[in-house]
C-alpha cells in the first residue's frame, strides 16, 4: 500500500450492497469465521457463508433492534448483500441487524451504518495493515533544517580558473550560504520523522546530482561490483553503498555524500553513502537513481556533504580533465516533486550546469537534490 506524493490512497472501498429479497444477492449471514450478534433476530432461509452459522426457522423481525455490543468478526468480510463486520467496532444500539448500504474498508474500518444507527470508525481487522502517513507527515517541512523532500545543496565554484579544482566557494542551501571554516566544509543538516514512534517505514528517495568520487573503505557494501558506470544521464551501477550504523570512513581530501539513519532514540541504525568508488580523482559522477530506505518513526535522518579541503572537483564529466564546458553534464530534474526553481544557488535554485550566471559550463560546480518519492510501507 502506497502514500505518495501525488496521491493518497489511505482506503480502499470494498463496495456499496444493498440489501433486497431478490435475486441480487442472497439473504443477510455472517461473514467467513465471523460469530454471530448473541440474540440476533434469524433470517429466515439464511444461506451462510462458510464457516458461519445460519439461523433456522426464525422470521425477520421488522425493525428490530441490533443487540447492544454485539461482537464483531476479527477481520470479518462483507456479505453480498449483508452486513458488515468491524473487528472493535460498535453496533448501532436502534440499527437493524442487517446492514443497509455499509460499506467494508480492506484492512481497515467500515464505512457505513445500519438503518437508524451510526457506526463509528472500526479498527483495522487483525492482520491488517494500518495506513501510511503522508510524506508531509513522515517529513514535516517545520523542521529546524526545512524539509528534507527537495533538499537542494549546491557548490558553485567561487571564480572562473583554468584548472578542473573550484577554488574555495563555500555551498548553498535555501539560498544560504554554509561557508568554509578552518579550511573545511560541512554541509549538516537533521531531519526529524513522523509518523508512529518507533514504526519502521520503507520509503523511497530519488537522488539527483553531480559528486566527485570518494574512496570509504572496505567495510561498506557497493552496488558497483567494481566501478560505478559513469553516464552522462545518471551512473549505472550507481556509486551507491550501505555500512553498518557508526561506520567511519577513512580521511581524505574528497567529498563525502552521506545519510545516516537515527531511531527514536537518537541511536544510528544505518550509513548511506551517494558517491562510493574504490579509486578517488578529478571526476564527477552524474547522480540520477532511486534507493528505498528504512526511516523509523519518531527518528531523524542527517544529510551531509563534509569536505576537509574546502575544494571541489568541477563538473567535467569522465575522465574529468580540464576544459570542462563540452563535458559538463545538465541532469534532467523534471520528474523530482517539488521541483527546484531555475534560478541560481544564490536564490536557492538549480541554474545547471554553471550554477551561478557568472560562472560559464568551464567551470561548474556539483550539486545534490533529494526527492522523497513514496512511503511504501
Amino acid at each position: 500500500m502506497l502514500a505518495r506524493k501525488r496521491w493518497l490512497a489511505p482506503l480502499l472501498l470494498v463496495g456499496l450492497v444493498k440489501c433486497s429479497s431478490s435475486d441480487e444477492g442472497e439473504p443477510s449471514a455472517p461473514a467467513t469465521g465471523g460469530v454471530p450478534a448473541t440474540g440476533g433476530a434469524a433470517t429466515t432461509g439464511g444461506v451462510p457463508l462458510t464457516g458461519g452459522t445460519a439461523n433456522t426457522g426464525g422470521a425477520t423481525p421488522t425493525g428490530g433492534a441490533a443487540p447492544t455490543g454485539g461482537v464483531a468478526a476479527t477481520g470479518g468480510t462483507a456479505n453480498t448483500g449483508g452486513s458488515v463486520t468491524v473487528t472493535g467496532g460498535a453496533t448501532a444500539t436502534g440499527g437493524s441487524p442487517t446492514s443497509s448500504g455499509g460499506a467494508s474498508v480492506a484492512g481497515g474500518g467500515t464505512a457505513g451504518a445500519a438503518p437508524g444507527g451510526a457506526s463509528s470508525g472500526g479498527a483495522a481487522g487483525a492482520g491488517g495493515q494500518s495506513s501510511l502517513p503522508p510524506l508531509a507527515e513522515l517529513f514535516p517541512s517545520d523542521g529546524p533544517d526545512g524539509a528534507l523532500d527537495g533538499r537542494l545543496v549546491t557548490m558553485p565554484c567561487a571564480s572562473n580558473g583554468t584548472s578542473d579544482d573550484c577554488t574555495p566557494s563555500g555551498a548553498y542551501y535555501r539560498s544560504k550560504l554554509i561557508a568554509c571554516s578552518g579550511n573545511v566544509l560541512d554541509v549538516s543538516h537533521t531531519y526529524p520523522v513522523g509518523g508512529v514512534e518507533g514504526q519502521k517505514y520503507k520509503v523511497t528517495f530519488h537522488f539527483y546530482g553531480v559528486v566527485e568520487p570518494r574512496d570509504y573503505g572496505p567495510d561498506v557494501t557497493r552496488e558497483a561490483s567494481d566501478r560505478p558506470g559513469n553516464q552522462d544521464a545518471g551512473a549505472m551501477p550507481t556509486p551507491w553503498a550501505v555500512a553498518k550504523a557508526g561506520h567511519k570512513y577513512p580521511a581524505a581530501d574528497y567529498d563525502t555524500y552521506e545519510l545516516r539513519i537515527d531511531d527514536q532514540n537518537d541511536q544510528e541504525v544505518a550509513a548511506y553513502y551517494l558517491n562510493a568508488d574504490t579509486m578517488q580523482g578529478h571526476w564527477t559522477y552524474a547522480l540520477n537513481f532511486s534507493k528505498q530506505i528504512e526511516v523509523i518513526g519518531g527518528g531523524r535522518v542527517r544529510a551531509r556533504i563534509y569536505d576537509q579541503n574546502c575544494k571541489g572537483i568541477k563538473n567535467c564529466g569522465n575522465p574529468g580533465s580540464y576544459p570542462c564546458e563540452s563535458k559538463a553534464r545538465t541532469i534532467d530534474v523534471s520528474e523530482a516533486e517539488p521541483k527546484p526553481a531555475t534560478t541560481p544557488a544564490t536564490e536557492g535554485g538549480l541554474l545547471q550546469p554553471a550554477l551561478v550566471p557568472e560562472r560559464n559550463a568551464n567551470n561548474a560546480g556539483q550539486w545534490l537534490l533529494i526527492d522523497v518519492v513514496s512511503v511504501d510501507g
